[in-house]
């Protein structure tokens, strides 16, 4: 019996094409909370950017935030957190500094870029979001730096420190987190926050971040515009987020 989910943000409930949330899936996540059904995102995103995407309003019991480094309930209590290692800070003030790269950071309660360029306009144009402020990085935990740029050229931008691992969810940033992260391993303090496992588990997703709580859950959905990877680990794949894709595959396993 599914008792919780967890769903992505971006291709998922949000639609970059109508930059809105689907009507049918704000009818299909309220027909789970009625069920009983405890509802989380889990997402790339930090906290600061769900009430521009209208994510407030749906009512979540929670979210995993940024790939699984902050997991927090609904009334901002952390469940979990995972910063970058202290070492990978002093390398992320160097790259920060230096500009060579469009880096946006993210720590709890703030997200800042170090510099505005034609990669950091697509990043934010991809994602149907307001560029942010430009910052200083002072020296706080840091639980995600996002990199600007072609995916194919920043594929092993890693390599500039000792304990992050890359993780992606668009063709045009990569972002980096704490190695043994990942949005699987958030939700896995969710879950035995609230004593649940993860038959008891179903998971909404269409990208690469999404892998590791596919294979998890004992329900696993992909969307049809979701990456193929995505597509071959899932259970179902579903129609696309315009189509209706997030009410019809609740429908089709009969949770809605």
């Amino acid at each position: 019996m599914i008792k919780i989910a967890f769903f992505d943000i971006d291709g998922t409930i949000y639609s970059h094409k109508s930059h809105s949330i689907p009507k049918s899936t704000k009818i299909a996540i309220n027909l789970l909370k009625e069920k009983g059904i405890l509802v989380f995102t889990a997402t790339g995103r930090g906290y600061c950017e769900l009430a521009e995407l209208g994510i407030h309003e749906l009512g979540f019991d929670g979210h995993v935030l940024l790939s699984g480094q902050l997991c927090i309930d609904q009334n901002q209590n952390v469940i979990y957190e995972n910063p970058l290692h202290p070492d990978d800070l002093l390398i992320l003030k160097e790259l920060f500094d230096a500009k060579e790269y469009g880096i946006m950071v993210t720590e709890k309660d703030r997200m800042y870029i170090n510099v505005v360029n034609d990669d950091i306009i697509n990043m934010q144009k991809q994602i149907s979001s307001a560029i942010p402020e430009v910052g200083e990085y002072h020296g706080a935990n840091v639980y995600q730096i996002s990199i600007a740029g072609d995916r194919e050229k920043l594929i092993d931008f890693d390599r500039h420190f000792n304990h992050a691992e890359l993780t992606y969810w668009t063709k045009d940033f990569i972002d980096l987190i704490r190695k043994g992260g990942g949005k699987a391993n958030g939700i896995k303090h969710v879950l035995n926050h609230y004593n649940f496992n993860e038959s008891e588990m179903l998971a909404i997703g269409d990208a690469n971040n999404d892998l590791g709580m596919l294979k998890m859950a004992q329900i696993s959905i992909c969307m049809g515009n979701g990456e193929q990877e995505a597509k071959t680990i899932a259970d179902y794949v579903t129609s696309d987020i315009d189509d209706n894709g997030f009410y019809n595959s609740l429908v089709n396993f009969s949770i809605i």
